[in-house]
């Protein structure tokens, strides 16, 4: 049924703000590639030390995602969805504090603060946009925390064109410089916007974590401040219906996922976690200096690296823009099988083209490769994740995620020292080969189904569905 709404503004708005805290995700994923160097040197670092610097700092996001991820039930149960999030906000802004006194412990605590805040993020402003959204354009409100993502990153690598020169000897003629301070303290700036706007614009709690909590009169009110009468009162319905199953199962546990209505979709979200994490996507956002300077013989400039670096998001913004107005048009299967086939092939010619000492064509793939990945598995994972799961799974599949995440981040450095750019990409690009089959043969689609309809989807077998979608 075509659900009546009367304020979708408002659903745009509270979904942007809510999306603010996937920015500090992105930009906290891109912001050390660029100033890494500077960074080190301004603290005294080099050899050995600078590398222990560069590979703790890259890698204490992702730990410290881990662990808000684990607890991010915890506090879904304890403050709600919106309040959880504000929380968020506020430790985030107390991380990004201690990186700023700049010294190596503070960056080093400071990251693993930032870190959990944006674990809590990454659980919690998927559902609480999913659980706001209404069937006909939930695919293009939940795509706004992956597109997020990937704003974030912009400012990242726009900012680091701030940072000083280095000489020939690669020292970088102005150590006093304090640009590091405002590139790594920037990401605080949407913490900050987003808690205003929830203190005293987006001031409603979710419909559906309400209902839950016997509050049915506030969501009503709630609801109807969104949506026409008819609408309001099938939403209450189908909410009334959840809540009669929740409260004949039980309490939800993370081994009610283990039982048929939801051991699939579990299944599926965490293979996807991995195939979106193990295809590379990482190893690019956090080193991709690295790879663009590639050998002591590069052919490339100082500045000509920089600007490559910052192009990455040049590629990736319309892409995952494109994605979120494709999602509820083509599908999110669709989306998923082109663009990691777009991937696996553009990685294998990045491979054979780094053996062969081709920078140019090699760079050439590397942007295919990003253009594959961000209108597909980068941002339409965030998406679908959502709409299968339950908070239970999405803790689940989100714990994989970083678990993921900072096993590229700390492998990378490794893996080009002793397999080259080449070797690793051919890694990557097995990796998305294999993750193709599987989304072929187990990933059903969802576009334009209720949730209802949803678990009901992922309830049967999955080969059956997948063969009549095919």
């Amino acid at each position: 049924m075509q659900e009546e709404i009367k304020n979708v503004g408002w659903l745009y708005g509270l979904a942007i703000a809510s999306s603010l805290g996937m920015v500090t995700f992105g930009f906290n994923n891109g912001v050390f590639n660029l100033i890494q160097d500077f960074v080190s040197q301004v603290l005294g670092l080099s050899g050995r030390e600078k590398i222990t610097f560069v590979s703790n700092v890259s890698s204490f996001i992702p730990l410290g995602g881990l662990v808000g991820a684990l607890f991010s039930s915890a506090f879904l149960g304890r403050f709600g969805r919106r309040l959880s999030l504000m929380i968020a906000d506020i430790l985030g802004i107390i991380g990004t504090a201690s990186i700023l006194y700049g010294n190596i412990h503070s960056i080093y605590t400071g990251r693993l603060i930032v870190g959990f805040s944006i674990g809590l993020n990454s659980v919690i402003v998927p559902l609480f946009v999913r659980e706001w959204s209404p069937n006909q354009i939930r695919g293009t409100l939940t795509s706004f925390p992956p597109v997020s993502i990937v704003l974030g990153l912009f400012f990242a690598f726009v900012l680091g064109f701030g940072v000083p020169e280095y000489n020939d000897q690669g020292v970088y003629t102005d150590q006093g410089n304090e640009w590091w301070r405002l590139t790594l303290g920037f990401g605080a700036l949407f913490n900050v916007i987003r808690l205003f706007s929830f203190l005293f614009i987006f001031r409603k709690e979710s419909p559906t974590y309400l209902y839950f909590k016997d509050q049915a009169e506030l969501c009503e009110q709630t609801l109807a401040s969104i949506y026409k009468v008819k609408t309001v009162k099938s939403k209450l319905n189908t909410l009334k219906l959840e809540r009669e199953a929740f409260l004949k199962k039980g309490e939800d546990t993370f081994l009610d996922l283990l039982n048929p209505e939801f051991r699939r979709a579990t299944i599926v979200g965490i293979s996807l976690a991995l195939i979106q994490q193990f295809n590379g996507i990482n190893a690019v956002n956090y080193y991709s200096k690295v790879l663009m300077k590639g050998s002591p013989q590069s052919p490339f400039s100082q500045t000509t690296i920089t600007i490559l670096t910052n192009s990455i998001t040049l590629v990736k913004l319309p892409t995952v823009l494109f994605s979120s107005f494709m999602v509820d048009k083509a599908g999110r299967r669709t989306l998923f099988l082109w663009g990691v086939a777009v991937m696996a092939v553009s990685e294998s010619l990045l491979s054979y083209f780094s053996w062969n000492e081709m920078p140019i064509a090699s760079i050439c793939c590397l942007y295919v490769y990003l253009f594959g990945f961000g209108f597909s598995i980068g941002p339409v994972f965030w998406v679908y994740m959502a709409e299968i799961l339950p908070e239970k799974g999405i803790t689940v599949v989100l714990v994989t995620h970083w678990i993921g995440y900072f096993i590229v981040v700390k492998s990378l450095p490794y893996m080009v020292d002793y397999l080259a750019v080449g070797g690793t990409f051919a890694i990557y690009s097995i990796i998305c080969l294999i993750g193709l089959i599987f989304i072929y043969l187990a990933v059903p689609e969802t576009k334009g189904l209720s949730r209802p309809q949803i678990i009901n989807l992922f309830s049967k077998k999955a080969t059956k569905v997948v063969q009549a979608q095919n």
